[in-house]
Order: C-alpha cells, then sequence, then structure tokens
C-alpha cells in the first residue's frame, strides 16, 4: 500500500506548469500538475488510456480542434493516441492517470518532459 499527500506536491511555478510524478511504474504513471492562470500545456498525445482529474480550478482542454471547459471536480478521459493540450483558466491542480500499452511507458515520460520543454520555450519567447 502507498499512501500520498497530494496537497504537499502543489507547487505553482511563473515560468511554467509545474509536473510532479507521483505513481511511476510500468505501463501507469500518476502525475499532479500545478498550474497558473494563462499557462498552456502544449498538445501531445500519449499511447495508453488518460484520465485526466481537475483537483482545483478550471482549464480549457483541447482534443484537436474541439475544446472543453473543464471544472474542479471533473473528470475527462481520452483514449490512446489522442491529441490533446491544455489552457488553465484559473490556477489549477490537476491530477493525471496515464496507462501505457505494454512496452511503451517510456513513452509517457518522454511526451511530458517535450511538452514541458515546448512550454518554456514558447513562454521565454525562443522560437
Amino acid at each position: 500500500m502507498q499512501k500520498h499527500d497530494l496537497a504537499d506536491l502543489v507547487e505553482f511555478n511563473n515560468n511554467r506548469f509545474n509536473p510532479k510524478v507521483v505513481i511511476n511504474e510500468p505501463g501507469y504513471r500518476l502525475v499532479l500538475i500545478s498550474i497558473l492562470a494563462g499557462q498552456s500545456i502544449f498538445e501531445h498525445a500519449a499511447p495508453g488510456k488518460v484520465t485526466i482529474y481537475i483537483m482545483r480550478g478550471s482549464i480549457r482542454l483541447f482534443e484537436g480542434e474541439a475544446a472543453c471547459d473543464v471544472n474542479a471536480g471533473e473528470i475527462v478521459t481520452f483514449g490512446p493516441g489522442a491529441k490533446h493540450s491544455v489552457h488553465a483558466l484559473e490556477n489549477s491542480v490537476i491530477l493525471i492517470l496515464a496507462t501505457a500499452l505494454k512496452g511503451r511507458t517510456r513513452h509517457l515520460l518522454t511526451n511530458l518532459r517535450t511538452s514541458i520543454s515546448l512550454m518554456f520555450v514558447s513562454r521565454s519567447g525562443i522560437r
């Protein structure tokens, strides 16, 4: 059994959204993201199913061209390979559960790191 206090992991960053990996096991990754109003996570996809739970705040979630506002207490799911992006409407805390197809776990972390890098480059004006 593992127990985690997610409130202790919430930490906002003025320069970019702030992901904290809570659980990282083969085929299963739980990530807590603290994101300030106006910050974004650029379009990306995961190889497995993704469940997004908004713990606090409000975000606009895009799947391709379709947009959906998601508020505290709501959950959204994506199937494998669905391209999606996030824009924070308020200071928000997001809990993401990503499951990977067998043998594709490494892609989960690579994808998240790529999104963080793209976010930082865009916010700093480097193109």
